[in-house]
């Protein structure tokens, strides 16, 4: 009952053998996934739940190679800042794609293009955002030396897309790409009223983030020598800053960060582990434990997705099958957190 996408899924999922759903509405990637466990006779939830453990299970696989298990900050950070949206809000075309995505990195690494590609239209299947970070491919030709060079290019980045934010906003819903891949979210780009498309200004979850970066700038060249992908885990971390940036004048593609927020967790865990003097590293984790429960209570108490929270498990051993409108409606009239209550 909490969260809010599973609605649409389920009636997708529900209508997955009949109508020709696999190719309408959906990507195809998605709707082929789902066909096979209904034509299986799964029941939805154990189809939905499965497939957030097995992406969550990757992601951790990914954030250990990238630390060499030295994982837990950037793990408490992950959690916090992504995974109670990832995995409970849980926008689930999106996150398969960028699960997916994540293999990709490898083959940034190693400059091998065509492999690349693979991956990313295999994850383009799933969720058509994946067009607009393609690029990214690109970041090996980045060579940027000067930790300063990063802060302004930050710094212009942020005033272009706050001060620009009615006019980017109005550019882009004009744009003929983000029309297809956005269909009927389309009109809400321009709209800075909707409090959902709304563009922000200075946060403390900014401030936050641009510390923790700041700290990755500092110590990158120790990043780089100490991991086997820690330049291009260093590199991927700024596209993320910019991407977080980016969100806060054009809140609908804020989505973009789900493809890159394990590298900024990653070397988030190896700063602390690897550089920060233990004079300081206290600070820095008393920092991150601060950041972490903040992002969670400020997430969970700012929507009706959250709490209260349901558990599947009961339901299933008593072969109890609550009405799809009373699970619906449920948190939505029960939480303390709905503005309408």
């Amino acid at each position: 009952m909490t969260g809010s996408d599973w609605r649409a899924y389920e009636v997708f999922y529900n209508l997955s053998g009949t109508n020709n759903q696999i190719t309408q509405e959906i990507e195809t990637g998605y709707g082929i996934f789902a066909f096979i466990f209904y034509f299986i006779k799964s029941d939805f939830w154990a189809f939905f739940i499965l497939t957030k453990c097995i992406c969550f299970l990757i992601s951790i696989h990914f954030l250990i190679k990238y630390t060499r298990e030295q994982l837990g900050w950037g793990l408490l950070l992950f959690y916090s800042l992504f995974a109670l949206f990832f995995y409970i809000d849980n926008p689930m075309r999106n996150l398969i794609a960028s699960v997916i995505y994540l293999y990709s990195y490898k083959y940034i690494h190693e400059k091998k293009f065509l492999k690349y590609l693979f991956v990313s239209l295999t994850a383009l299947l799933f969720h058509k955002s994946v067009l607009l970070i393609l690029p990214i491919y690109l970041v090996n030709k980045v060579n940027i030396k000067k930790g300063s060079t990063y802060v302004i290019l930050i710094g212009i980045i942020f005033i272009v897309t706050v001060i620009f934010q009615e006019q980017l906003k109005s550019f882009l819903a004009s744009s003929s790409l983000l029309g297809k891949m956005f269909e009927e979210k389309i009109d809400y780009i321009a709209n800075t009223k909707d409090e959902m498309y709304k563009g922000g200004g200075v946060s403390l979850g900014l401030l936050a983030r641009l510390f923790l970066f700041s700290l990755i700038l500092k110590y990158r060249k120790k990043i780089e020598h100490t991991a086997k992908y820690g330049l291009l885990i260093t590199k991927l971390s700024f596209v993320y800053i910019i991407t977080y940036i980016i969100a806060f004048g054009i809140p609908i593609l804020g989505r973009l960060q789900m493809y890159l927020c394990l590298p900024f967790v990653a070397c988030v865990s190896l700063v602390i582990y690897n550089n920060v003097s233990r004079k300081w590293r206290y600070y820095v984790i008393l920092f991150i434990i601060m950041v972490s429960f903040s992002s969670m209570y400020k997430t969970i108490t700012s929507s009706y997705k959250y709490i209260p929270y349901s558990n599947y498990i009961p339901y299933m051993i008593n072969n109890e099958n609550l009405d799809y409108e009373y699970r619906s409606e449920h948190n939505r009239i029960n939480s303390p957190y709905n503005k309408d209550n």
